[in-house]
């Protein structure tokens, strides 16, 4: 499991290569407090989904989003094409 709960901050570079304990183990990814548009966080997001080819479920917090951004996180979030065909995503 890949817990994440902290803030990028900056802009985020994507590594020139995929690590193989994310390509081949990540099951479970939890971020908490995800902010959506802060800088960064969506790429890394991206990244993750498109990359995690045993990922099963990526779930995704956030006190300060209202219910329409959430919704709109939901549908950015669901349009990424993801390396793995069973992973679903969750929102709280």
């Amino acid at each position: 499991m890949l817990l994440c709960t902290f803030a990028c901050g900056k802009s985020w570079n994507r590594p020139e290569k995929v690590a193989e304990c994310l390509l081949r183990n990540l099951e479970t990814f939890v971020w908490k407090f995800y902010e959506w548009k802060r800088e960064g966080e969506n790429e890394v997001v991206k990244y993750i989904l498109s990359n995690s080819i045993r990922l099963k479920i990526a779930t995704f917090s956030s006190k300060s989003i209202d219910r329409k951004k959430r919704d709109e996180m939901a549908e950015d979030l669901n349009s990424v094409v993801r390396a793995s065909d069973s992973c679903k995503l969750m929102f709280q």
